[in-house]
């Protein structure tokens, strides 16, 4: 169960059920009232409707590839949510749209799969390993830098 809270009056706002594990919330950074919910086997976008006072949902598409995702960053224009998986891949997911666009690092995934993903000010990712080591993920060509 996802639930929005007040945390100053301490009362629970809006709730949504939820079937599957959550690894990660992010909220948007410009917009309060919506936020990515990273699952095991997908992504949703949630909107706080305040008016009904609920929360809306809209899975994202990734056709027929599966992946179990684990961490997640959302760009600063919130355009685009950049999303780690267990197979070592990252996926970048249009927002808007709910569809993902592309898959990186090319030609290479990180084993023991992916454990973080940040966004540098210059829109570069940065991406921690389950082995312990970071990479530099261009952001224009989703190949490694370093």
């Amino acid at each position: 169960m996802l639930v929005i809270w007040d945390v100053e009056s301490g009362k629970s706002l809006y709730g949504a059920p939820n079937k599957e594990v959550v690894n990660e919330i992010l909220f948007f950074n410009n917009d309060s009232n919506r936020l990515i919910a990273v699952q095991q086997n997908g992504i949703q976008i949630l909107t706080i409707d305040q008016v009904y006072k609920k929360i809306q949902s809209l899975n994202a598409n990734f056709g027929n590839v599966k992946r179990q995702f684990t961490y997640a960053a959302i760009d600063h224009n919130d355009s685009y949510v950049y999303c780690g998986t267990k197979t070592g891949d990252v996926f970048e997911v249009n927002i808007e749209k709910a569809i993902y666009k592309r898959v990186g690092p090319v030609k290479r995934l990180f084993s023991l799969g992916v454990s973080a993903v940040r966004i540098l000010p210059n829109g570069d990712l940065v991406v921690g390993t389950g082995e312990g080591k970071l990479a530099r993920i261009s952001i224009q060509t989703m190949q490694i830098i370093n």
